[in-house]
């Protein structure tokens, strides 16, 4: 999502809202009844951030307002793998129940993706981190287990 064009550059961030209560008002069930994905950029500050949260979309934060959920998403950073400084515990929920924990760890040598749930009006929101697995080859995208990242100040 980036700011119209005929944005004035000292009110670029309202004109973001605006733009996404419009694109919204086109989505809702009242409109086309639809889902929708929208992209944006991360202010600077948060690419050096494990933890996400919608404090990290810079100065279009009002955006989310609209949105019924919210993801943010990054890859793991190179010391959260199996045996180094900040390897993440990952687990998969199994069993009759899905409450059985099975840890499990990131290989080095596969693609993952970390995904902060931010907002979400259907259920719980940063309770946990979803850890996805990636094969570029294919574009397949599988959800493995989930994590609990801590929070960095």
């Amino acid at each position: 999502m980036k700011v119209s064009s005929d944005a004035k550059s000292d009110l670029q961030w309202q004109e973001m809202t605006k733009d996404s209560v419009e694109i919204y008002d086109a989505i809702k069930p009242a409109g086309r009844n639809v889902h929708i994905w929208i992209t944006y950029q991360l202010g600077k500050a948060a690419t050096t951030k494990r933890y996400y949260t919608n404090d990290a979309i810079g100065i279009a934060k009002n955006i989310v307002d609209v949105a019924s959920t919210n993801l943010m998403i990054r890859k793991p950073f190179d010391d959260e793998y199996e045996g180094e400084k900040n390897e993440l515990k990952c687990y998969r929920l199994e069993g009759k129940n899905k409450l059985t924990r099975i840890p499990f760890k990131l290989d080095k040598n596969k693609h993952y993706t970390i995904i902060f749930i931010t907002k979400n009006r259907f259920g719980s929101t940063n309770e946990f981190q979803i850890v996805a697995e990636n094969d570029l080859a294919t574009n397949v995208y599988k959800e493995i287990g989930i994590v609990k990242i801590p929070l960095d100040w």
